[in-house]
Formats: C-alpha cells, sequence, structure tokens
C-alpha cells in the first residue's frame, strides 16, 4: 500500500471488528441485501458456491498464504456490496478448531464495513472511500484473474 497511515485513518474509525466462532456463517448466498463486506484480518474463511458441485474457495490469512499470493486476501463479499446484488457465495468461518502447532486461532477475525459507514465515508472522506473501493475493486480483479488462470490451466469451464 503506497497510503499514507494518515490517509486510512478514517477507515480504521468506520470498520467494526467481528470474531467468528468456528463454523460460524457471516453470510449466506443469495442474501439480500448485501448489507456489508469485510476484510479478512486473522484466519480462515470458507467461501462456497452452494448451487454447484464442490465449488469451494478458502481465504486464507495467515503469513504463508499472503507471502504465496504476494499480498493480503483483502475483501470479501465486496462485489455484492458495492454492486448492491444478492450474495454469490455462502461464507463462513472455516476453523473448525486451532491448530497449535501451526499458532492458528480457533476464531477468524474480520472487519466490517456495512452501508451506513461507507455512506459516512463518501460523504466526509471521499478520498479513503475511493481507496477502499479501489482496493475491493483490485483485490476482485486478482480473484478473476486466478479464475481465467484455472480455466486456462485445464482447458475447461466449470459449470
Amino acid at each position: 500500500p503506497t497510503e499514507r497511515r494518515a490517509d486510512l485513518a478514517p477507515l480504521a474509525r468506520v470498520l467494526v471488528a467481528r470474531r467468528l466462532r468456528p463454523g460460524e456463517v457471516l453470510w449466506r448466498q443469495n442474501d439480500v441485501p448485501a448489507d456489508s463486506c469485510a476484510l479478512l484480518v486473522r484466519g480462515r474463511l470458507r467461501s462456497t458456491v452452494e448451487d454447484e458441485a464442490g465449488t469451494v474457495e478458502v481465504l486464507d490469512a495467515d503469513a504463508a498464504a499472503t507471502a504465496a499470493r504476494g499480498h493480503p486476501v483483502g475483501f470479501v463479499g465486496a462485489f455484492a456490496f458495492l454492486a448492491d446484488a444478492p450474495r454469490t457465495t455462502t461464507v463462513a468461518n472455516f476453523y473448525v478448531g486451532g491448530d497449535a502447532a501451526r499458532g492458528t486461532p480457533e476464531e477468524t477475525l474480520v472487519y466490517l464495513l456495512d452501508a451506513a459507514a461507507f455512506a459516512e465515508l463518501r460523504r466526509d472522506h471521499p478520498l479513503q472511500a475511493y481507496l477502499l473501493a479501489k482496493a475491493a475493486l483490485d483485490d476482485l480483479g486478482d480473484r478473476a484473474m486466478h479464475v481465467s488462470n484455472r480455466i486456462i490451466e485445464t482447458k475447461c469451464l466449470p459449470v
């Protein structure tokens, strides 16, 4: 991130911490409205497309996964939130128990941004709202590229 910490301070004031217990669902596919998005800070989330056979994506905030990706996971649920669309997946805490050997927690920590907070951010701090939306779009672009690469590598389109 090239943004200065002072530029990001208004974001910290509007994000709300939420700890997810093992197996706890953050939201379900087709939930309307998509009234928040989440920034994954610690732990793992499982994103499942419920009408497809076995389509699961694990989002991991640990240091090894971040290093492998080259960046943190970032935002989860940003597309539905920003597009005011139904949720496209069910997202839940992936942990069913901590792993003491790896030092992983039993709970997952996310920071939520809801619609009222985003409206306040757009009104009072448009630069920060832009930075947040840009980060969400960058993350969506990375994930779309990952899917595109899987299609090219396997020479098939998942249905």
